[in-house]
């Protein structure tokens, strides 16, 4: 019994250093350049220079990331003509990412989303809570980050998007 409780304590602990070190990670530093493997190929956070990108890590076994993905989606749209872009970033447990074209079929996403080309590359994100969204702004620096979804982040995102696109 006393391995148990060990164990458990541990795992409370872990968890504790792991949300700290994703909600620490400072704003205002340049966006790593990992890549993602899409159904169209691969793409790269520095292919999108120039561009304002919403980075959204979620999983499809995720209820909050699936209630982020409609605001994601219609913002997207709104903007897209405008130089927003948006990848979505699938962590799922599956390495292959087989449930995901179902899912971006049933929820209508129309940006690009694809798995890691490696869980190495993405680092300090791989380890964060989920949903997870990062804003970078169009010379590469994370402007914004957001664990969890709630009406009012989405609010929050709109408002962050146009600004940075100057509207």
């Amino acid at each position: 019994m006393r391995i148990g409780r060990v164990a458990g304590v541990v795992a409370i602990v872990v968890a504790v250093v792991v949300v700290y070190l994703a909600a620490s990670a400072p704003t205002g530093r340049e966006a790593p350049d990992f890549s993602i493997k899409t159904a169209t190929g691969v793409k790269k956070v520095s292919d999108l220079r120039g561009k304002v990108v919403l980075i959204d890590l979620w999983a499809t076994w995720c209820g909050p990331c699936r209630m982020s993905i409609p605001g994601i989606q219609r913002l997207y749209e709104k903007h897209k003509d405008a130089g927003f872009e948006v990848l979505g970033i699938a962590m799922e447990q599956d390495a292959e990412g087989a449930a995901i074209p179902a899912f971006v079929e049933e929820m209508g996403m129309t940006y690009p989303v694809g798995i890691p080309t490696s869980v190495d590359v993405m680092g300090d994100y791989a380890r964060s809570p989920i949903p997870l969204m990062m804003l970078v702004d169009r010379g590469g620096l994370v402007t914004w980050k957001q664990e969890g979804f709630s009406e009012e982040v989405e609010k929050e995102l709109a408002a962050r998007v146009e600004e940075l696109l100057g509207k």
